[in-house]
């Protein structure tokens, strides 16, 4: 899950971020992971965390976050 995406990201040197939707709402994941995109010229993106049995909620809370910044992506394309 989340620790081994940390670490292979680290050891390879690629570009790495956590969001903790216990801190951060979806509006402002979006608004932080968007810039990260940006910031990092990202291509392609992994999306990795904790399963479902350990959090009931995140694959709606990821769901929505990443069709959030494909619309971004559509919206920044043109």
């Amino acid at each position: 899950g989340s620790l081994l995406t940390l670490n292979l990201a680290d050891k390879f040197e690629k570009p790495c971020l956590h969001i903790n939707f216990s801190a951060i709402d979806i509006r402002h994941a979006v608004v932080e992971a968007w810039s990260w995109i940006r910031k990092n010229r990202i291509k392609t993106m992994n999306v990795a965390g904790p399963r479902a049995s350990s959090d009931s909620h995140i694959h709606g809370r990821v769901r929505l976050l990443v069709l959030q910044l494909i619309e971004e992506a559509r919206i920044h394309e043109k």
